[in-house]
């Protein structure tokens, strides 16, 4: 994935600032608050990345540039402060392209009929497919894309992450896509196996579609009864009783006959009707009544409960109170303390007779129970009002129907024979029409045999791109020795770097090839004692930890040709290492970082952000540049020059 920087341009309110990233390594160093890591998260953000709202961000800012070559051609990204959006200009040959990516996917292609995103048009550039992976572990699930910005885990270490975040593993919701990237880059995972899989969901997908169709038609034809056999049933009946009737109609012909006028037939069906209509007419003014009445019923139920409550609370407010005046004269009460008779009214008290409150509790559930009753009427003859309606309109259409036939019989009065034959060939007719309508009840039965065949189909198809995926996954024996390669390598990095509590000797790296937690073995603490990220312990060697494998993965990568981009971008790799007490492992660090860069990794573009430099020897013979600064020094500006804060 040969991904070089140029430059970098950064519009600010006073002044374009360049930036020259066109050397092998470009090291920007100094003090706190200069801007030097804002020179990563700038690049990064026109890759779709968030910006830090620093005060000279929110100040100055209006736009970056980034001029970098991608793949085979020459491009520039311009995004603008808080844009969504990123305008990608690129060359090839003569020919010069201009698209405005969305970062999110728009929902529509932006271009050909497969780029929806600006990390699509990364992967287009790069003349990649965009990898695809599955939502979850269920066999049917998914897939989502992964984004260009999930390879730059692997090219670009930001300092707030160095020391808490080894790859987002530890973390649920990038942990996934990270771990796939790297299967992705170390060959389990190639972009053959990822057509597949994309071509899988696809079937999947059209397969669910044509199964959720098949399901809701059976669903409306059992709604109704339909089977295809009782259809096919049905059109040979009608077929017969066609053949029938048009014999029927020959022998008429042939033989003259009297018969009764077809009218007759009509009147005594319209007589009929209407006996049938004045019946459901009765019926449904009594029904009507009845609703009625039950529902002034229910209302005065419902008006006896909330007295009964009325007449319950009252009664618990006033039962057992002792007058000492009468209520209604105010004279004083004599003999109230007897309690036999009440004191205002003298009516004796009576014994064992239910509580009040008890009496009214029953009698308020027998008035409930009651209004429940009536509910249940009132929604059972409703029922049959509705019924009656939806009966009575359906015989209105008929006498309609009926008249209309009568008025046409009697305008053109024929004899016996001709009118029974008139019969005749309106049953043909209707027989005809009949068959018709089979006929395109039977289509459908039809088409979910049709579309059952199809997804058997697809059934088969998806069983083969399945073997194809087995296949394609059988060959790639090569992703374990590159593996392999990468804990050894990962071992001499941590080695020459001079990683405090590794000895080489001793300690082995292992890469769990199922959950991918790298992890140091020492076999010389008994019980194969080992260590990861996360027990690193200081911060620093969290630190160098990342940095590290960030530089091993790099060197296999390049060494074998896999598809890893081609920078790196660490943003203050001695993080939380003092640079005096640790000066040996500032050395080895730098001394190893331009070994590698003068030969495996010189084809790589790296860019170091740190406190303090350490230059490489005019031995290591490496295209280098650097540069120092400081939020206030005109000589040494910082990265917006003119800026000196608030």
């Amino acid at each position: 994935m040969r991904i070089y920087f140029e430059k970098l341009l950064i519009v600010c309110k006073k002044k374009i600032e360049e930036l020259d990233l066109s050397h092998q390594i470009s090291f920007f160093h100094g003090k706190i608050g200069s801007g030097k890591s804002t020179i990563a998260r700038l690049i990064d953000f026109c890759f779709g990345g968030e910006l830090e709202n620093t005060a000279a961000i929110n100040s100055e800012f209006i736009t970056a540039k980034l001029f970098f070559t991608i793949g085979n051609y020459n491009a520039i990204i311009e995004r603008g402060h808080k844009e969504s959006k990123i305008l990608v200009t690129w060359k090839i040959n003569e020919n010069i392209y201009r698209l405005d990516a969305p970062i999110e996917s728009s929902g529509s292609p932006i271009l050909n009929d497969n780029i929806f995103s600006f990390s699509d048009l990364m992967f287009f550039l790069l003349e990649m497919t965009p990898l695809k992976i599955a939502k979850n572990k269920q066999t049917d699930s998914p897939l989502e894309r992964l984004s260009i910005r999930n390879f730059f885990w692997y090219s670009y270490l930001k300092q707030e992450k160095l020391d808490n975040t080894f790859f987002r593993f530890e973390e649920p919701f990038h942990a996934k896509n990270s771990k796939s990237v790297l299967k992705f880059v170390l060959g389990y995972f190639t972009e053959s196996l990822n057509d597949y899989e994309i071509e899988l969901a696809t079937l999947r997908e059209k397969r669910k579609i044509k199964q959720s169709t098949i399901f809701e038609l059976n669903i409306f034809l059992n709604k109704f009864d339909y089977s295809l056999e009782e259809i096919e049933s049905q059109i040979e009946i009608t077929k017969k009783e066609l053949f029938q009737y048009e014999e029927k109609r020959e022998d008429y012909k042939k033989n003259y006959k009297d018969d009764t006028h077809t009218s007759d037939k009509t009147r005594i069906k319209l007589i009929k009707l209407n006996e049938r209509l004045d019946t459901l007419n009765l019926q449904h003014s009594e029904l009507s009544k009845k609703i009625e009445m039950q529902k002034s019923l229910k209302a005065e139920l419902i008006l006896s409960a909330f007295k009964l409550d009325r007449a319950s609370s009252a009664n618990k407010v006033f039962a057992g109170l002792q007058f000492e005046k009468c209520p209604c004269c105010g004279e004083d009460i004599e003999d109230k303390d007897n309690d036999t008779t009440c004191s205002v009214c003298k009516k004796p008290i009576k014994e064992k007779e239910l509580d009040n409150v008890e009496k009214f509790q029953i009698i308020k559930k027998d008035v409930e129970l009651r209004i429940k009753d009536v509910d249940n009427s009132i929604f059972r003859h409703e029922d049959e009002l509705e019924k009656s309606k939806k009966e009575i309109k359906k015989l209105i259409d008929k006498r309609i129907e009926l008249n209309q036939q009568l008025n046409e019989e009697l305008s053109v009065y024929e004899s016996a024979h001709l009118s029974n034959t008139k019969e005749i060939d309106n049953k043909i007719s209707q027989l005809r029409e009949r068959i018709r309508n089979l006929l395109k009840q039977s289509a459908l039965p039809k088409e979910i045999e049709n579309v059952q065949k199809a997804v058997k189909l697809l059934l088969i198809e998806e069983q083969i791109l399945q073997d194809k995926i087995i296949k394609e996954r059988e060959k790639l024996n090569n992703s374990d020795i590159h593996l392999k390669e990468l804990e050894n390598v990962f071992a001499e990095t941590l080695d020459n770097v001079g990683m405090p509590g590794f000895n080489i000797k001793t300690d082995i790296v292992s890469i769990d090839r199922r959950t991918w937690s790298v992890k140091i073995i020492s076999k010389d603490r008994g019980n194969d004692y080992e260590w990861c990220f996360d027990d690193a312990g200081s911060g620093g060697k969290k630190t160098l930890f990342n940095v590290c494998f960030l530089l091993s993965l790099h060197i296999v990568a390049e060494t074998n040709n896999l598809p890893l981009p081609s920078f790196m971008i660490i943003d203050t790799p001695m993080k939380n290492i003092d640079h005096t007490v640790n000066q040996e492992l500032f050395e080895n660090f730098y001394r190893y970082l331009y070994s590698i860069a003068n030969t495996t990794l010189s084809d790589t573009n790296v860019i170091i952000i740190d406190n303090f430099i350490i230059e490489p020897t005019v031995d290591e013979n490496i295209d280098f540049t650097s540069r120092y600064l400081t939020p206030d020094e005109d000589e040494n500006p910082p990265l917006i020059s003119y800026y000196r804060g608030a």
